[in-house]
């Protein structure tokens, strides 16, 4: 399958998803993840603002903040296709990308080797490999990055292996989280 229609057959599975089982999923994910020793060591944390499709991360911004863990969110160049994580912290604005998610502004403080990527998409093979938005961002940010990478994804975004052509560009992640 073409990753363009699978994204937008992704996109509308998850907007039918229920919002109870969203919850209940999510809550298993969140679980998992404060008990991972990868995140329990993590100095830093990166992550993204979810849109109402994906799993919720606020809550997982907010544990991390009272883990005493640095959050850093990414920001995106279009002209240059890069992205670089900036600190967020809960009283800093945010503005928002071309793609509409909210970004941290670049006077913060820049660190691109976080602890502990967590990284978004929409559909997930549990051999770990990833479809996410169709902007390249993430793939080529994990081509140079050298820390652990986390996955949370709700049962309607796993597959067991890829049903896409996985390309020559596209980056495994380390670890995918599926709801128990």
């Amino acid at each position: 399958m073409k990753k363009k229609e699978l994204r937008q057959q992704q996109i509308a599975k998850l907007r039918q998803l229920p919002a109870l089982v969203k919850r209940q999923e999510e809550a298993s994910l969140y679980q998992q993840l404060w008990q991972l020793p990868l995140y329990q060591q993590a100095a830093s944390i990166g992550i993204t603002v979810s849109s109402p499709i994906e799993v919720a991360t606020q809550p997982i911004i907010e544990q991390a903040w009272r883990d005493q863990k640095q959050v850093y969110l990414p920001r995106t160049y279009p002209a240059t296709h890069e992205m670089h994580f900036f600190q967020y912290q809960a009283a800093d604005q945010l503005s928002k990308s071309d793609f509409g998610i909210p970004e941290p502004l670049p006077d913060r403080p820049q660190l691109d080797q976080v602890d502990l990527l967590i990284v978004p998409g929409l559909v997930y093979s549990t051999d770990r490999w990833r479809v996410g938005f169709g902007g390249g961002y993430y793939d080529r940010f994990l081509a140079q990055y050298q820390q652990p990478t986390v996955v949370l994804a709700l049962n309607a975004m796993t597959v067991t292996v890829p049903v896409w052509q996985v390309s020559q560009f596209d980056q495994q992640v380390d670890l995918v989280v599926i709801p128990k």
